[in-house]
């Protein structure tokens, strides 16, 4: 019946999504509430698709956890007839440990999401995963580093400001967040920000972890950007900005690395004096944030 349910289309006819308001509203909601028998007999969704299954009734519990709303949807057989108001209100009483247990998965399973891309972060790779929709679910600092000027707060989507970059891109999370892609076999694609920095995107299916539906976690999306490096650039940054050599060492690797923390380790310097100098490079520069600095230097020094 799942099978058919997805395969044949049936999700997106399905009669009983105009209840799901009032379910999320009241907490149970049957088919009594939304329907009745001569829209029944008319229904292509309860006569081609129910009545093939033998099924009929159905009785919707919601619930939220965090923000998202959730029907749990108990199928009947056409022989046992609808649910009865004295069933609904038993049912009631499974919505708030249904709430609980659903909220503690979500944290559980994000706790699994934020590891995977803090491990990710250890071994140098800046990683964004992403929810089925496209919504940023959480990023490691180096992505940070990378496109944080360029997450759209509101939507919380990215936003490359390139159009035949932003389409290859969703192109690229979409086969990903449909399964279409494997680790073995990433999708790669090369795509420009709206800064002019070029990225190299290879995007990844969570497959197994379908298990966690309450994250949304479907796609893992890995960037590495093209920028520019050794004494020739420190010079020209030198010369464009009037910054000290050690400025131009601290800016070169930030926007290589991503992480202020890696960007001193690297030039041997303590993190406090590596933001001290970061203040001096934002003043030089005009800039604020460090993704606009990474784009900054590319535009400069292509």
């Amino acid at each position: 019946m799942t099978a058919d349910y997805i395969k044949g289309g049936w999700y997106e006819r399905d009669d009983r999504y105009v209840a799901v308001p009032a379910i999320l509203q009241n907490g149970v909601g049957v088919d009594q509430d939304f329907t009745n028998a001569d829209d029944i007999r008319r229904s292509p969704y309860y006569q081609d698709f129910l009545a093939k299954h033998g099924r009929r009734w159905f009785a919707g519990l919601g619930f939220r956890t965090e923000g998202d709303g959730w029907v749990l949807s108990i199928q009947r057989t056409i022989a046992q007839g609808p649910f009865l108001r004295e069933e609904t209100q038993q049912l009631k009483a499974l919505l708030k440990p249904l709430a609980e247990a659903a909220t503690l998965a979500k944290k559980l399973a994000f706790s699994r999401v934020a590891g995977l891309a803090d491990a990710l972060e250890l071994i140098g790779q800046p990683c964004i995963v992403f929810d089925e929709r496209g919504c940023v679910l959480t990023i490691n600092a180096l992505a940070d580093g990378l496109v944080d000027a360029l997450i759209d707060v509101r939507t919380r989507m990215l936003s490359l400001g390139d159009p035949r970059s932003q389409a290859r891109f969703d192109f690229l999370l979409k086969a990903a967040a449909q399964g279409m892609t494997h680790p073995s076999t990433p999708a790669v694609a090369a795509v420009r920000d709206r800064y002019g920095v070029r990225h190299v995107v290879r995007a990844i299916a969570l497959h197994g972890w379908a298990r966690y539906p309450f994250t949304g976690a479907r796609a893992l999306a890995l960037f590495e950007a093209r920028r520019p490096t050794g004494e020739a650039t420190q010079a020209a940054l030198r010369a464009a900005f009037g910054l000290t050599p050690a400025e131009a060492r601290l800016a070169l690797a930030l926007v290589d690395v991503g992480s202020l923390k890696e960007a001193a380790r690297r030039n041997h310097v303590t993190y406090e004096t590596a933001r001290t100098y970061l203040k001096a490079i934002f003043l030089k520069t005009g800039m604020r944030r460090q993704a606009e600095l990474a784009a900054l230097i590319a535009r400069c020094l292509v």
